[in-house]
């Protein structure tokens, strides 16, 4: 029930509570959630929700400091288990994330790394994605200005980046 879930959430950052909060229609309430403690987690991670895999996909971040994260966390729905998935090449915080479903694809888009992030990362999703890389996209893709807390939605197999 609902009661038990809400009780299991105890002691976790609001971060992480507020993740949790999302998934809930997604999860079975019997499941206890935590992030792996092998991956520090702050602030400014992006997540995208793939649901032809039942996973979402946790992005980059900060230590909670200014320093950012390169990390990929990778959440089964089905078993409620964490798992490591690649580094980013350029670290980064206060990004813009979508998946493309039709091309099995993550993008993590723009951000922050102390300096303001014109670049763009994508992620291989069609297979194993903690074996997949991050591969930066040529410079013809980058945006044309840097973009920081920026949202990216999904519009007919293009993303598009509307604020930051």
């Amino acid at each position: 029930n609902s009661g038990s879930f809400n009780q299991n959430r105890k002691g976790i950052r609001s971060s992480q509570a507020i993740l949790l909060s999302a998934l809930e229609p997604f999860i079975q309430y019997t499941m206890t959630l935590q992030f792996p403690t092998t991956c520090p987690h702050g602030i400014g991670q992006s997540a995208v929700y793939l649901p032809d895999k039942k996973k979402v996909v946790v992005i980059g971040g900060t230590d909670g400091g200014n320093h950012a994260l390169g990390y990929t966390q990778i959440l089964d729905l089905t078993t409620g288990q964490w798992s490591n998935g690649p580094q980013l090449n350029t670290p980064r915080y206060d990004l813009a994330a979508v998946y493309c479903q039709s091309q099995s694809k993550i993008y993590a888009i723009g951000g922050s790394d102390s300096e303001e992030l014109n670049s763009i990362e994508i992620l291989d999703a069609g297979g194993n994605i903690g074996s997949s890389t991050w591969t930066a996209l040529p410079s013809q893709y980058i945006l044309q200005r840097p973009r920081v807390a920026s949202a990216a939605v999904l519009i007919v197999d293009r993303f598009l980046v509307v604020m930051g």
